[in-house]
């Protein structure tokens, strides 16, 4: 053996591998090698004390975050009471193994791996681009640490009009932009909306400073430092890097999780119960949470400031509408809500968001377990105006994503409708008929308002606020038309037609929709053979002369083959020219006996 193969063999693995990446470094930055060089490999060594696993990749990332990082974060015990770093990590690729498929269609990970590369991915520079230069090119990703460090090398905030700060700010990273406005940067050179937006930055840093003695992490400045647990944060981004998140976007999902399940061992824990395959399992549950901000500020999914024409029509509006009292804010049992979530899954982490307004989550009818559905009912009537006159109208329509406006139409038509006597048949089918055992189809109450909104629940357009709107209005308000639906054995809505009469007496259900493949072919020909069969036997009390189904929308094409005779009704009270699906093609199902 070589003397120099025996020296090799000496020198610990963890300084190897530093070697390498100050070799990797001198040809990026030979003033950045120089001044690492003693450093590094120290760093290495407490890193691998600690118990964290030590590669050249890692090491490349930290080296090229300065001396003063590898500094602040040499020799950090452990104390042996948390789990280390690589344990984590390995639980995590454990998880990973055991987690169901995934039926959703995402492309998240790539698109957000895209995204945040310029960030990730540290700027290498020439040997001799000059500091103001690199300056410049970092500005609008780098940390405030990151912009102190080329600082003390030299580089000049004021450099060619204060470019840098200008940098920062067009790409909205306020942190350095205050930085270098507080390192002589000429602020005059800001537009009116940067300089208030450095404000804002300033004042909600000053909430960090005051509570944690830490500046916000890059993009968490307005969020609430209430929320903010150090070690789980730190360990949760190690997560996302396994995901390959990173940057802004890796702070923002790092605290949500953390900041809600207040441990890494309860965010594995939430990895395991209900994260799906796919490249960011992790990173996608992350996505349901937005937890509230501190006291006036401005909340994550606030509406954006209103340009002129709307602001108008908003005060126009105002004059003849009383607004009503917001409700003050509560402090949010954070122990609760991450418990609920632990329990009930990303359906209650959409949620969080409201506990501002809800303290903690609603339990179940016994009070033995936490209830997503009574919750969202609570938190439903935070969303819209009037929602604590109508909170199951508000609770429905928070469950499908109904738009304000669509709420309020809805709203309209509850409250100026004259309740009709309806003319459409009673017709009710056990499932068992149709091979859907314990469900059943019938026809909706006259007054039941999920008739506005049922092209929510089976993927239509029969819901106020879309293209079938007009028909969702008529099934409600008007004597000739109505709802028929068809529930699973849990009582979901599966299957649903708008239904309405015809000049000459006919019944018509304009098309038969289905929550994807819930219902087949077959099992609707089952049905309408049954509500045929009950037709006749009951048409001594209704005066139904045809049974139609229009041919459009989602009802099967096989329904031709089983029922062959065609024929054309037309809607007592319905125009011709807005939508329905049995304008142009009708199949006859049953007709009255003469």
């Amino acid at each position: 053996m070589s003397k120099h193969a025996q020296q090799s063999k000496k020198i610990p693995e963890p300084v190897l591998k530093a070697q390498a990446v100050l070799e990797i470094l001198r040809a990026e930055n030979p003033d950045t090698a120089e001044e690492l060089a003693k450093i590094l490999p120290i760093y290495a060594i407490q890193k691998n004390k600690a118990g964290e696993t030590v590669t050249e990749e890692t090491l490349l990332d930290d080296a090229r975050k300065g001396a003063d990082y590898l500094k602040q974060n040499s020799g950090k015990k452990n104390g042996g009471k948390d789990k280390k770093p690589q344990d984590i990590l390995e639980s995590y690729r454990q998880i990973l193994k055991d987690l169901p498929e995934d039926d959703r269609k995402t492309d998240t990970g790539e698109q957000i791996r895209e995204n945040t590369a310029e960030i990730t991915q540290p700027q290498k520079q020439k040997k001799h681009v000059s500091h103001d230069r690199a300056l410049i090119a970092a500005a609008p990703q780098a940390s405030a640490e990151e912009i102190a460090a080329l600082i003390k090398k030299g580089a000049d905030p004021k450099a060619k009009l204060s470019k840098a700060m200008r940098e920062a700010a067009n790409a909205k990273n306020w942190s350095a932009t205050a930085f270098l406005i507080e390192h002589g940067a000429h602020k005059h050179l800001l537009l009116p909306k940067e300089k208030r937006a450095v404000e804002d930055y300033t004042k909600s840093a000053q909430k960090w400073q005051k509570k944690l003695r830490i500046a916000p992490p890059h993009g968490l400045h307005e969020d609430n430092p209430e929320f903010f647990k150090k070690s789980a944060f730190e360990a949760t981004l190690k997560l996302l890097a396994e995901e390959g998140i990173g940057g802004t976007e890796a702070n923002k999902a790092a605290f949500r999780l953390s900041g809600l399940l207040q441990s890494e061992q309860r965010v594995l824990q939430y990895l395991k119960q209900w994260g799906k395959k796919g490249e960011t399992p992790l990173y996608t549950l992350s996505q349901d949470i937005r937890l509230p901000r501190p006291p006036g500020a401005k909340e994550e999914n606030d509406a954006p400031p209103l340009q002129p024409l709307d602001a108008m029509t908003a005060w126009v509006t105002g004059i003849f509408e009383k607004e009503e009292p917001q409700p003050e804010p509560v402090t949010p049992n954070i122990k609760d809500w991450g418990d609920a979530v632990l329990k009930c899954g990303p359906s209650m982490a959409g949620l969080v968001k409201f506990s501002r307004f809800v303290a903690s989550p609603q339990k179940s009818s016994d009070g033995k377990t936490w209830s997503t559905q009574s919750t969202r009912a609570e938190c439903a009537k935070h969303l819209y105006k009037r929602a604590m006159n109508y909170p199951d109208l508000a609770e429905l329509c928070y469950r499908y994503g109904v738009k304000q406006k669509h709420y309020e139409q809805a709203l309209k038509l509850i409250e100026k409708r004259k309740i009709p006597k309806k003319r459409m048949p009673d017709l009710t089918i056990d499932g068992e008929k149709f091979n859907l055992p314990g469900g059943k189809f019938r026809r909706l109450s006259h007054d039941d308002f999920q008739g506005l909104f049922l092209g929510e629940m089976t993927a239509c357009c029969q819901s106020i606020g879309k293209v079938g709107a007009a028909c969702a209005k008529h099934g409600y308000v008007s004597e000739n038309g109505g709802f028929y639906v068809v529930e699973s054995a849990k009582g979901d809505i599966i299957g649903q037609s708008w239904a309405w009469r015809g000049k000459k007496g006919e019944l018509c259900f304009d098309s038969l929709e289905t929550l994807g493949d819930r219902l087949s072919p077959e099992q609707w020909a089952e049905l309408l053979k049954a509500a045929a069969n009950e037709l006749t036997e009951k048409q001594n009390r209704h005066d139904v002369t045809a049974l139609h189904i229009g041919a459009g929308g989602r009802t099967p094409k096989e329904l031709r083959k089983i029922f062959r005779d065609s024929a054309k009704a037309t809607p007592k009270d319905f125009g011709f020219f807005r939508h329905r699906d049995s304008r142009f093609s009708q199949i006859r199902v049953w007709k009255r006996p003469a």
